[in-house]
């Protein structure tokens, strides 16, 4: 975590993605690609479409990236979460 915060990289999210109807997941992921911020991408089954991990300096930056997926991406629906802390196992 201190090496992120002094690499600028102080929050680690997920981002739970919901696009719109009409969205195809390329153009939504050609969005993804021009965001630094985002770290990975997973099309998923179930209420949401994508859970995307992004690492942003602060929480300005997360709306920003945020705002930045619903104006751009075609996103309806965002939900976030904090990673506290992540286990290697394996």
């Amino acid at each position: 975590q201190e090496v992120r915060a002094a690499l600028g990289q102080g929050l680690e999210v997920q981002i739970d993605i919901k696009l719109e109807s009409g969205t195809s997941a390329q153009s939504f992921e050609r969005v993804l690609a021009s965001l630094p911020q985002v770290k990975s991408a997973t099309l998923m089954t179930g209420s949401f479409d994508y859970a995307v991990r992004v690492n942003c300096t602060d929480r300005d930056e997360l709306v920003r990236v945020t705002e930045t997926l619903r104006a751009k991406g075609g996103v309806r629906e965002t939900y976030s979460r904090m990673i506290l802390r992540e286990v290697a196992l394996g």
